[in-house]
């Protein structure tokens, strides 16, 4: 792995830079910070900020991230919970409803 100087982001060798740059927006929320608004991330990231538009874009547009319409700061979307819940199923744990 390598860390691209200029975004700050930890790049591995071999891989694609956009899809690597949207999974390290969607890991940058945590119990700690549950919504996170663009400048924010692009900051966080060291990415210009319409890269990060662009991409929290295409992540809210996929179900990955939702918009809280109040204060302009997204939070994980329910894509999110849905491969959780398949993963966990997937190594046996069942949830009781």
């Amino acid at each position: 792995m390598s860390k691209d100087k200029k975004q700050g982001v930890v790049k591995p060798h071999g891989t694609i830079q956009s899809v690597n740059r949207a999974l390290t927006i969607l890991e940058s929320f945590t119990i700690q910070r549950p919504e996170i608004g663009v400048s924010d991330l692009a900051r966080s990231l060291d990415l210009n900020k319409s890269t990060v538009f662009g991409l929290i874009t295409t992540l809210e547009k996929c179900g990955y991230l939702e918009k809280n319409k109040q204060n302009d700061k997204y939070h994980l979307g329910i894509r999110v919970i849905e491969l959780g819940e398949s993963r966990l199923t997937g190594i046996g744990f069942q949830k009781t409803t």
